[in-house]
């Protein structure tokens, strides 16, 4: 049974146990009139905050030169 939390005066957000019933509401809920199904999507980081991110994760390199950066890469 899917769980409901209402988030402004017109909005609605169904949370679903069983996935495979989800088709068959959003298509119920299309026929109805002024009703519109929209899936949220996930925000998209720019370049910025995608850096900082792979620092804080530690996904950066650390070289002393170019030619050390180089031995990194191809080893």
């Amino acid at each position: 049974m899917p769980t409901t939390t209402q988030i402004a005066q017109n909005q609605l957000i169904l949370t679903f146990e069983n996935a495979s019933i989800m088709s068959a509401v959003k298509k119920m809920l299309s026929f109805m009139q002024g009703v519109t199904v929209t899936t949220p999507r996930k925000k998209k980081l720019n370049g910025v905050d995608q850096a900082l991110l792979d620092i804080k994760e530690g996904r950066v390199y650390h070289a002393e030169s170019l030619d050390d950066l180089f031995n990194q890469l191809d080893a």
